[in-house]
């Protein structure tokens, strides 16, 4: 459930963000360009289905949609179809945090903003925001967490060195 509502939240800060640029209702239908990973998972599941709620004619936009399969040449493939139907945005969840300066170039050129969710680009950054959640703070504060409860309730002895089970 918290996964859904971080992915939603995802979708309605996209959202926003569009706005805040100058997209008024009074205007045609948006086309945004989504490339998702695939639907390997029910979390990924969850995502697609939250953005094609969110995207919708009735709230002004027009979703092309493209399920990559876990095949990121698909992945780069769909990018470049929205490029050439010439979208308004592309939505990228990457397959693969690598190889993706072309395309993004490419979409630069064309002014297509990119956003990226979910997952990272680690090797350009030529989009305009990634919308998605930090898990190495997210684990750490985690373990920090898991590390004081455990403590305070005296469960472990690994957690600090002199603490003893009672």
């Amino acid at each position: 459930m918290r996964k859904k509502l971080a992915v939603l939240t995802a979708m309605t800060l996209a959202v926003s963000m569009m706005s805040a640029i100058g997209v008024s209702a009074d205007e045609d239908l948006i086309t945004i360009g989504f490339a998702q990973v695939g639907h390997e998972s029910d979390w990924r599941t969850a995502s697609t289905q939250s953005c094609q709620d969110v995207f919708t004619e009735e709230n002004g936009y027009d979703l092309q949609f493209v399920d990559c399969d876990n095949d990121s040449a698909t992945q780069l493939e769909a990018v470049r179809n929205f490029i050439e139907q010439d979208v308004d945005y592309i939505i990228i969840d990457p397959i693969v945090s690598t190889g993706w300066d072309e395309v993004l170039t490419e979409c630069e050129e064309a002014g297509i903003p990119v956003i990226v969710i979910d997952r990272t680009i680690d090797d350009s950054d030529k989009y305009a925001a990634w919308v998605g959640s930090n898990f190495n703070t997210e684990g750490l504060a985690c373990g920090e967490w898991l590390k004081a409860y455990a403590e305070a309730k005296d469960y472990c002895s690994y957690c600090t060195p002199f603490t003893k089970l009672k």
